[in-house]
C-alpha cells in the first residue's frame, strides 16, 4: 500500500498522471492478500473498501474537480485498507491538499512571484519552487483538478501506516 502510494505520488507529481499499470498491479496484490493471508482484511472487506475509496472521490471526478487516477489510486488504497480506514485516509487527503492547494494560490500571487524571483536573482535560492510546473491559469479550466491529488493521498496513506504501527508497537 505505501509503495503504490509513494510511487504514484511522483508520477503524479512529475507527469499529472497516475500510470493503469501501477494502480491495476496494486489491486491485484491488495485481493490477492485479502484471499490467502488469514491475518489480513477478508476478501469482502477489502472489496467493501475498494468500494468506499472510489465512491467517496467520484463526486468530485463527476463534478470535473478531480481527475480519475486519484479516484482509482483511493479506490486501490481501500482495497489495502478497508472501508473503515478509507474514510480516515480520505479526510486527511482532503486536509493535505486543501493545505496543498492554498500552498499554489499562495506561490502564484503576485507577491510571491516577486518574492521568489527576487531571493532566486539574489541567492539562485529557491529555484526548485519557482520553476515548478503549473498548468497556465487559462488551462485550469479545462484540465481536471489543479494540482497532484495523488500526492495527498499518498501522504495521508503514509500517515496512516505509521499511525497503525505505532499503536500496534504501544500495545
Amino acid at each position: 500500500m505505501g509503495t503504490t502510494a509513494v510511487v504514484a505520488a511522483f508520477t503524479d507529481w512529475r507527469s499529472w498522471r497516475i500510470p493503469n499499470r501501477l494502480l491495476a498491479a496494486s489491486a491485484a496484490a491488495a485481493l490477492m492478500v485479502a484471499a490467502f493471508d488469514g491475518a489480513s482484511l477478508s476478501l469482502q472487506q477489502s472489496l467493501l473498501g475498494g468500494l468506499a475509496g472510489l465512491l467517496l472521490l467520484l463526486p468530485f471526478y463527476l463534478m470535473r474537480g478531480m481527475a480519475a487516477g486519484d479516484v482509482k489510486l483511493m479506490a486501490v488504497i481501500g482495497l489495502y485498507a478497508g472501508p473503515l480506514a478509507i474514510f480516515d485516509v480520505a479526510m486527511v487527503s482532503f486536509l493535505v491538499g486543501g493545505l496543498f492547494s492554498l500552498l499554489i494560490l499562495t506561490l502564484r500571487s503576485p507577491s510571491c512571484t516577486w518574492l521568489l524571483l527576487g531571493l532566486r536573482s539574489l541567492t539562485g535560492l529557491g529555484t526548485g519552487v519557482a520553476t515548478r510546473t503549473l498548468p497556465p491559469e487559462a488551462g485550469l479550466k479545462t484540465k481536471r483538478g489543479v494540482y497532484p491529488f495523488g500526492v495527498a493521498v499518498a501522504i495521508a496513506t503514509l500517515m496512516m501506516i505509521a499511525v497503525t504501527w505505532m499503536q500496534q508497537t504501544a500495545n
